[in-house]
């Protein structure tokens, strides 16, 4: 019988996506059960879901001495986070939601941290973690049992809220999660944590002691205390200075995806109808028009490889948040094609001061006094 080779082809690469279906519906399934089970070793979901709020107070060890820590968790969206060392200023941090501020206890002087430390607070959140481990990482995929602090374990792999690679380990006969590892991508190395000793809460078992392990040393946070449901005046309000910084970094962020995709209308989008540039001893002031043409061309002529932060940028607000002055250090590099089509390799340190102002509630640049390092 002749067979159709067509046909085959596409009956094979049938089989082919059932099969794989099949394997991602049964994966599904084993991490439903691995997740539940995990959950279930903490306590019942009626006493689990009536958790509000979690107080949990540290007495810490690390490479540099000891330290306390405090950890105010409320919710998968709020934490203040707290802590004191012998030989170092004392730190507060604040999250909520996207948003991530530290306090100077003497002076009040909020400021924005980045989302690599909003990363690093939210992991310290160990007694939700324990049942809340969906919120704090994602894309999930079963990678095989192994053993894990002594102890035989599934393994699952996962990405942090910066997407970076980890792995949690969930205890196969306790079934309880013991512990994650965070894989850094910016040095190459890696964080582990180990949930050594748990603690009934409320009728929950929750995490006691953890120890934490990274290239400088080890950690180890002994919990003395641990509360459910307690009052506490923390205020979670995100203070107008902290907003109006998040937003100029978002706007920063913005000037940097312009330049990468050559877009110049998204570029002057941040500017005001008017905007003064102050640069090798003279003062231009342009409008939006001729800034649109300017930078269209230079886009057309310039091609980037890097547009980078040397350090992060500081952002200072004026005390009625109508004004804010931005301090940027950056490496620009790339090849550069002359009128005659020649093309050359280029790389710049730039220093710049930006001010932006206010404008019907929106923020907008209005001058900018840049350097070059020659």
């Amino acid at each position: 019988m002749k067979v159709n080779k067509s046909f085959l082809v596409v009956a094979v690469l049938g089989l082919i996506l059932l099969s794989a279906g099949h394997a991602s519906a049964s994966e599904k399934e084993d991490l439903k059960e691995i997740f539940d089970a995990a959950v279930t070793a903490v306590g019942d979901r009626n006493s689990i879901g009536k958790v509000r709020r979690i107080y949990a107070a540290a007495a810490c060890t690390g490479p540099r001495g000891k330290y306390a820590t405090t950890i105010n968790s409320v919710g998968p969206d709020r934490l203040a986070f707290d802590q004191k060392y012998e030989n170092k200023d004392a730190r507060r941090l604040i999250l909520n939601g996207d948003i991530g501020w530290n306090i100077d206890s003497d002076k009040y002087s909020p400021e924005v941290i980045s989302p690599f430390e909003r990363m690093v607070v939210r992991l310290h959140e160990y007694q939700r973690m324990a049942f809340d481990f969906e919120s704090m990482f994602s894309d999930f995929k079963t990678a095989g049992d192994g053993r894990f602090n002594g102890r035989a374990v599934h393994k699952v792999a996962a990405k942090s809220k910066l997407g970076w690679p980890a792995h949690l380990f969930f205890d196969m006969e306790k079934r309880s999660l013991i512990g994650y590892e965070l894989m850094m991508p910016q040095d190459g190395g890696k964080v582990v944590n180990r949930f050594e000793e748990w603690r009934i809460v409320k009728g929950l078992k929750l995490p006691s002691k953890v120890t934490a392990i990274d290239s400088k040393g080890t950690w180890t946070l002994d919990f003395h205390t641990i509360r459910l449901n307690s009052d506490s005046n923390t205020r979670y309000e995100v203070p107008r200075a902290v907003n109006d910084m998040a937003e100029l970094l978002r706007l920063h962020k913005v000037a940097q995806t312009a330049h990468l995709t050559y877009d110049a209308e998204l570029f002057i989008s941040i500017f005001a109808d008017e905007l003064t540039q102050v640069q090798a001893g003279s003062v231009v002031t342009r409008n939006k028009e001729e800034n649109l043409e300017r930078f269209k061309e230079y886009f057309r002529t310039f091609k980037f490889t890097a547009w980078e932060n040397i350090v992060p940028p500081v952002i200072k607000i004026s005390n009625d948040g109508s004004m804010a002055t931005v301090r940027v250090q950056k490496r620009v590099a790339g090849d550069y094609t002359d009128p005659e089509g020649k093309v050359h390799k280029s790389e710049t340190i730039f220093a710049w001061l930006e001010v932006w102002e206010k404008q019907n509630g929106k923020w907008k640049v209005t001058t900018v006094a840049s350097t070059r390092k020659q």
